[in-house]
């Protein structure tokens, strides 16, 4: 049974050059080749949906190319996939797949990390492929040239408010809201650690500099502001924060830094331009 089992892995996945023989595909050889007896199992495709898919053919679902998993081990399958793979496109649909896990009821956030500790990196590497995945020919939409009433349409489902990314989004629906909360039910709300707030803190330098708003985006951002109190302890903060600040200019740009920048020399500049903006730097 191991030998027709394996012979047929290699006939769709090595012999096809998307997966090599390495420790990973013995690994995977070994899982696959036990089924579970526990009462909560999990059915999964040997040689996996996406391969039919992308090979543009019909799915095998025989006993041969089904087996039944622990969660435990249906994970792990995956990502023995994914380790031994070769081709971009069946490396993303197998870290989809151990993506698919963090939803479910059954299994905790916890418990995914005990048994893939580097779960963090593979999201990253999954957003990575995701990209390429969906960019260029790979789109859906390439080569083709939207309608005028497809284009308004579009256009009016994104009209709304701005989103954390500073651009017109759509707004989200009820049903929507309430997955996002049901997602962040009983997670810790407290103070962010140091650490934690330094990784925003580096995650996010740069990513507004020389940001220029147009006269639609400052209208829009004044209404949302407008009637909102800041509290007293919000207001020490704020000056707190700006107390060692000092001011530097390049000439041209304002900044407001605890040291001064290359290229800079303290003081502010007197000379206007329509595009210049004050920022403050960390």
């Amino acid at each position: 049974m191991l030998d027709k089992l394996e012979d047929y892995i290699e006939r769709h996945l090595v012999d096809n050059d998307i997966v090599v023989i390495n420790k990973f595909f013995n690994k995977y050889l070994k899982i696959v080749s036990s089924s579970c007896t526990e009462d909560v199992y999990d059915e999964h495709h040997i040689v996996p949906r996406c391969y039919f898919k992308h090979q543009k053919i019909s799915v095998d679902n025989s006993k041969l190319n089904i087996v039944r998993l622990s969660i435990q081990d249906h994970i792990l399958a995956h990502y023995y996939l994914y380790m031994c793979s070769k081709e971009s496109w069946f490396k993303y649909a197998n870290l989809c797949s151990i993506k698919y896990f963090t939803g479910r009821e059954n299994i905790s956030e916890e418990d995914l990390i005990k048994i893939l500790p580097d779960i963090v990196a593979l999201n990253e590497e999954s957003r990575r492929l995701n990209s390429i995945q969906h960019s260029g020919s790979n789109h859906v939409n390439y080569g083709k040239h939207l309608s005028e009433e497809t284009k308004n349409k579009i256009s009016k489902a994104k009209k709304g408010r701005f989103n954390s990314n500073g651009k017109l989004g759509s707004k989200l629906s009820e049903e929507t809201k309430e997955k996002i909360r049901i997602a962040h039910f009983g997670k810790s709300k407290g103070p962010m650690s140091e650490e934690h707030k330094r990784a925003i803190s580096v995650s996010n330098k740069g990513k507004h500099k020389n940001i220029i708003y147009t006269d639609e985006m400052r209208k829009l951002m004044s209404e949302r502001r407008k009637g909102k109190n800041l509290s007293e302890s919000a207001k020490e903060k704020i000056g707190l924060a700006h107390r060692n600040l000092k001011w530097y200019t390049n000439g041209t740009i304002n900044t407001k830094c605890k040291e001064c920048p290359d290229g800079y020399f303290p003081g502010r500049s007197n000379f206007h331009y329509p595009k210049t903006i004050k920022r403050r730097c960390d």
